[in-house]
Protein backbone atom coordinates (compact mmCIF):
# COMPACT_ATOMS: atom_id res chain seq x y z
CA UNK A 1 0.00 0.00 0.00
CA UNK A 2 2.89 2.34 0.80
CA UNK A 3 4.50 1.74 -2.61
CA UNK A 4 1.18 2.55 -4.29
CA UNK A 5 1.00 5.79 -2.29
CA UNK A 6 4.57 6.70 -3.29
CA UNK A 7 3.71 5.99 -6.94
CA UNK A 8 0.75 8.38 -6.76
CA UNK A 9 2.85 11.06 -5.09
CA UNK A 10 5.79 10.78 -7.53
CA UNK A 11 3.61 10.54 -10.67
CA UNK A 12 4.57 12.65 -13.67
CA UNK A 13 3.14 12.63 -17.18
CA UNK A 14 4.46 9.73 -19.22
CA UNK A 15 6.20 10.36 -22.52
CA UNK A 16 7.79 8.02 -25.04
CA UNK A 17 11.18 9.27 -26.30
CA UNK A 18 10.30 12.67 -24.81
CA UNK A 19 8.08 13.33 -27.83
CA UNK A 20 4.99 11.12 -27.77
CA UNK A 21 2.51 11.70 -24.94
CA UNK A 22 0.33 8.75 -24.03
CA UNK A 23 -3.44 9.22 -24.39
CA UNK A 24 -5.55 9.71 -21.29
CA UNK A 25 -7.33 6.33 -21.64
CA UNK A 26 -3.94 4.51 -21.50
CA UNK A 27 -2.94 6.34 -18.32
CA UNK A 28 -6.30 5.54 -16.67
CA UNK A 29 -6.01 1.89 -17.71
CA UNK A 30 -2.51 1.70 -16.17
CA UNK A 31 -3.71 3.13 -12.85
CA UNK A 32 -6.66 0.72 -12.84
CA UNK A 33 -4.39 -2.29 -13.30
CA UNK A 34 -1.99 -1.04 -10.60
CA UNK A 35 -4.80 -0.40 -8.11
CA UNK A 36 -6.66 -3.66 -8.80
CA UNK A 37 -4.02 -5.74 -7.03
CA UNK A 38 -4.24 -3.50 -3.96
CA UNK A 39 -8.01 -3.29 -3.66
CA UNK A 40 -8.75 -6.99 -4.25
CA UNK A 41 -7.81 -8.18 -0.74
CA UNK A 42 -10.09 -5.71 1.11
CA UNK A 43 -12.88 -6.32 -1.43
CA UNK A 44 -12.80 -10.09 -0.89
CA UNK A 45 -12.70 -9.56 2.89
CA UNK A 46 -15.82 -7.33 2.79
CA UNK A 47 -17.69 -9.79 0.54
CA UNK A 48 -16.78 -12.74 2.82
CA UNK A 49 -17.92 -10.78 5.89
CA UNK A 50 -21.28 -9.94 4.31
CA UNK A 51 -21.87 -13.55 3.15
CA UNK A 52 -21.10 -15.16 6.53
CA UNK A 53 -23.62 -16.40 9.10
CA UNK A 54 -24.07 -15.10 12.63
CA UNK A 55 -23.62 -11.63 14.06
CA UNK A 56 -21.11 -9.18 12.63
CA UNK A 57 -18.73 -9.83 15.55
CA UNK A 58 -18.87 -13.61 14.97
CA UNK A 59 -18.29 -13.20 11.23
CA UNK A 60 -15.24 -10.96 11.78
CA UNK A 61 -13.84 -13.38 14.38
CA UNK A 62 -14.38 -16.29 11.99
CA UNK A 63 -12.58 -14.46 9.16
CA UNK A 64 -9.63 -13.38 11.31
CA UNK A 65 -8.90 -16.83 12.80
CA UNK A 66 -6.61 -19.07 10.76
CA UNK A 67 -8.33 -22.17 9.40
CA UNK A 68 -6.78 -25.50 8.49
CA UNK A 69 -7.93 -27.55 5.52
CA UNK A 70 -9.55 -30.92 6.29
CA UNK A 71 -6.40 -32.89 5.43
CA UNK A 72 -4.31 -30.68 7.75
CA UNK A 73 -6.40 -31.21 10.90
CA UNK A 74 -5.03 -33.58 13.55
CA UNK A 75 -6.93 -34.91 16.60
CA UNK A 76 -5.02 -32.47 18.82
CA UNK A 77 -6.40 -29.55 16.79
CA UNK A 78 -9.98 -30.60 17.57
CA UNK A 79 -9.49 -30.29 21.35
CA UNK A 80 -10.55 -26.97 22.82
CA UNK A 81 -8.63 -25.68 25.84
CA UNK A 82 -10.69 -24.68 28.86
CA UNK A 83 -8.46 -21.82 29.84
CA UNK A 84 -5.30 -20.36 28.29
CA UNK A 85 -3.58 -20.14 31.69
CA UNK A 86 -4.43 -23.77 32.47
CA UNK A 87 -3.16 -24.81 29.06
CA UNK A 88 0.15 -23.02 29.59
CA UNK A 89 0.66 -24.54 33.04
CA UNK A 90 -0.30 -28.00 31.77
CA UNK A 91 2.36 -27.92 29.07
CA UNK A 92 4.98 -26.48 31.39
CA UNK A 93 4.52 -29.26 33.98
CA UNK A 94 4.51 -32.06 31.42
CA UNK A 95 7.87 -33.79 30.88
CA UNK A 96 9.30 -33.63 27.39
CA UNK A 97 10.12 -37.33 27.04
CA UNK A 98 6.42 -38.37 27.14
CA UNK A 99 6.03 -37.47 23.47
CA UNK A 100 9.07 -39.46 22.44
CA UNK A 101 7.33 -42.82 22.90
CA UNK A 102 4.35 -41.90 20.72
CA UNK A 103 4.45 -43.28 17.15
CA UNK A 104 5.17 -40.65 14.54
CA UNK A 105 2.59 -41.86 12.07
CA UNK A 106 -0.34 -44.16 12.84
CA UNK A 107 -1.51 -44.34 9.22
CA UNK A 108 1.11 -46.80 7.95
CA UNK A 109 -0.54 -50.23 7.95
CA UNK A 110 1.88 -52.33 5.93
CA UNK A 111 5.36 -53.03 7.23
CA UNK A 112 8.03 -50.99 5.55
CA UNK A 113 10.56 -53.84 5.52
CA UNK A 114 8.39 -55.97 3.18
CA UNK A 115 8.01 -53.08 0.77
CA UNK A 116 11.74 -52.36 0.83
CA UNK A 117 12.63 -56.01 0.27
CA UNK A 118 10.23 -56.35 -2.65
CA UNK A 119 11.11 -53.16 -4.54
CA UNK A 120 14.66 -52.29 -3.54
CA UNK A 121 16.68 -55.10 -1.97
CA UNK A 122 15.59 -58.00 -4.21
CA UNK A 123 16.23 -56.21 -7.53
CA UNK A 124 19.58 -55.03 -6.20
CA UNK A 125 20.50 -58.55 -5.08
CA UNK A 126 19.63 -59.92 -8.52
CA UNK A 127 22.16 -57.60 -10.12
CA UNK A 128 24.71 -58.17 -7.40
CA UNK A 129 24.81 -61.91 -8.22
CA UNK A 130 25.86 -61.26 -11.80
CA UNK A 131 29.63 -61.50 -12.10
CA UNK A 132 31.05 -58.08 -12.74
CA UNK A 133 34.35 -59.46 -14.00
CA UNK A 134 32.67 -61.22 -16.95
CA UNK A 135 30.90 -58.03 -17.94
CA UNK A 136 34.09 -55.98 -17.65
CA UNK A 137 36.09 -58.56 -19.60
CA UNK A 138 33.55 -58.73 -22.40
CA UNK A 139 32.88 -55.02 -22.89
CA UNK A 140 35.99 -53.20 -21.69
CA UNK A 141 39.13 -55.27 -21.35
CA UNK A 142 38.84 -57.50 -24.46
CA UNK A 143 38.27 -54.58 -26.87
CA UNK A 144 41.22 -52.77 -25.31
CA UNK A 145 43.40 -55.85 -25.64
CA UNK A 146 42.44 -56.20 -29.30
CA UNK A 147 43.78 -52.73 -30.01
CA UNK A 148 46.82 -53.25 -27.82
CA UNK A 149 47.88 -56.25 -29.91
CA UNK A 150 48.05 -54.20 -33.08
CA UNK A 151 51.62 -53.11 -33.69
CA UNK A 152 51.84 -49.41 -33.05
CA UNK A 153 55.27 -49.11 -34.63
CA UNK A 154 53.99 -50.22 -38.06
CA UNK A 155 51.21 -47.66 -37.92
CA UNK A 156 53.59 -44.89 -36.84
CA UNK A 157 56.13 -45.84 -39.50
CA UNK A 158 53.56 -45.86 -42.27
CA UNK A 159 51.67 -42.66 -41.46
CA UNK A 160 54.06 -40.44 -39.54
CA UNK A 161 57.74 -41.31 -39.79
CA UNK A 162 58.00 -42.26 -43.50
CA UNK A 163 56.27 -39.06 -44.75
CA UNK A 164 58.54 -37.03 -42.49
CA UNK A 165 61.64 -38.84 -43.77
CA UNK A 166 60.59 -38.21 -47.38
CA UNK A 167 60.54 -34.48 -46.75
CA UNK A 168 63.69 -34.55 -44.67
CA UNK A 169 65.72 -35.95 -47.60
CA UNK A 170 64.79 -33.06 -49.91
CA UNK A 171 67.32 -30.23 -49.91
CA UNK A 172 65.99 -27.02 -48.45
CA UNK A 173 66.85 -23.93 -50.42
CA UNK A 174 65.13 -21.28 -48.37
CA UNK A 175 61.86 -21.56 -50.26
CA UNK A 176 58.51 -22.83 -49.03
CA UNK A 177 56.52 -24.65 -51.67
CA UNK A 178 52.74 -24.36 -51.73
CA UNK A 179 50.97 -26.68 -54.12
CA UNK A 180 47.41 -25.83 -55.14
CA UNK A 181 45.43 -28.25 -57.32
CA UNK A 182 42.87 -26.80 -59.71
CA UNK A 183 40.81 -28.50 -62.40
CA UNK A 184 42.82 -27.08 -65.29
CA UNK A 185 46.42 -26.90 -64.12
CA UNK A 186 48.61 -27.42 -61.13
CA UNK A 187 50.00 -24.13 -59.87
CA UNK A 188 53.19 -24.04 -57.87
CA UNK A 189 53.91 -20.80 -56.17
CA UNK A 190 57.27 -20.19 -54.65
CA UNK A 191 57.56 -17.72 -51.87
CA UNK A 192 60.68 -16.44 -50.21
CA UNK A 193 60.72 -17.03 -46.48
Amino acid sequence: MAIFGISIHAYSELKYNRVYTYPQWAIVLGWMVASSSIFMVPTVAVISTLRGTGSLKERLKHLLLPRLKDHQITPNDLRKPINDELLMNDHMNEPLYNHMNEPLNDHINEPLNDHMNEHINEPLNDHMNEPLNDHMNEHIIEPLNDHMNEPLNDHMNEHIIEPLNDHMNEPWNGHVIYEVDTQETEIIELMKV
